[in-house]
């Protein structure tokens, strides 16, 4: 089925009350299912565990540029905030 022909249908199933931004978020999310589609076809996918992957090392590289205190370190900034 060609993309002019599901755009009919879709709009075909709509009621008659439907409004403009009705329409046109329901023609984007078609056209973004089939360009999901196609890059499944073509190969382009990550796996979920690949994602997750990504998002832990993204976490790591975050997490090494940061200094995080020591449980020491926070009691003696807690007392010299105290002492300002």
């Amino acid at each position: 089925m060609t993309p002019k022909q599901k755009a009919i249908n879709a709009i075909q199933e709509m009621p008659d009350s439907i409004d403009w931004a009705d329409i046109e978020e329901r023609i984007s999310f078609l056209a973004a299912i089939d360009h999901g589609l196609e890059d499944v076809n073509a190969g382009c996918v990550v796996t979920h565990q690949q994602v997750k992957e990504r998002i832990l090392d993204g976490f790591k590289k975050i997490r090494a540029k940061q200094k995080v205190a020591q449980p020491g370190e926070i009691k003696e900034m807690i007392i010299q905030d105290r002492k300002r």
